[in-house]
């Protein structure tokens, strides 16, 4: 997610890039930044990209959280113990699917649900509801035999991100 920045942000890239944040404080804002992105998507038509939070509604949010949770009758493209590939894309806008997996296979370890879809909600298009899921790539297929051989990273991928094998 560090890997947004505001559109109008070349002041906000040069503070992140001198470092005036640590690593969590530039993380914890984008996950904010993403929370407050589902809250206006589900909650309020956003028309212009200057839409501003009323106070309330900001009080509300802290208050009450927010769920990114999404209902849909579309059923689960993978189930637990499916092997995956991540789709090799080079989209022109955001996307969770890191480059260092795409193209590498791992397996499906956990269905999380349905949620919005971050790649198109941070764009404020279609929430585009969908499963998402905990991949465990091993660390070898990664890393290259360097790295060790019982290691693996959990990832969690949306439908979008994944085609079976």
């Amino acid at each position: 997610m560090i890997e947004r920045f505001h559109p109008a942000g070349s002041r906000k890239r040069l503070r992140y890039a001198r470092n005036d944040n640590s690593f969590y404080v530039n993380f914890n804002a984008q996950v904010l930044n993403l929370d407050l992105e589902c809250f206006f998507n589900r909650t309020m038509a956003i028309e212009t990209p200057n839409t501003r939070m009323t106070a309330t509604q900001a009080e509300a949010l802290l208050r009450d959280g927010l769920s990114c949770q999404a209902e849909s009758d579309s059923p689960a493209l993978f189930q637990v113990g499916d092997r995956v590939r991540a789709k090799v894309m080079h989209p022109q806008t955001y996307t969770r699917l890191p480059r260092y997996v795409r193209g590498k296979t791992g397996t499906i370890v956990k269905d999380y649900g349905v949620y919005v879809f971050p790649d198109t909600v941070g764009q404020r298009l279609d929430p585009k509801p969908q499963h998402v899921y905990s991949v465990r790539f091993a660390a070898q297929d990664l890393w290259g035999a360097a790295a060790a051989a019982n290691d693996a990273l959990y990832l969690d991928l949306f439908d979008d991100h994944l085609e079976p094998i």
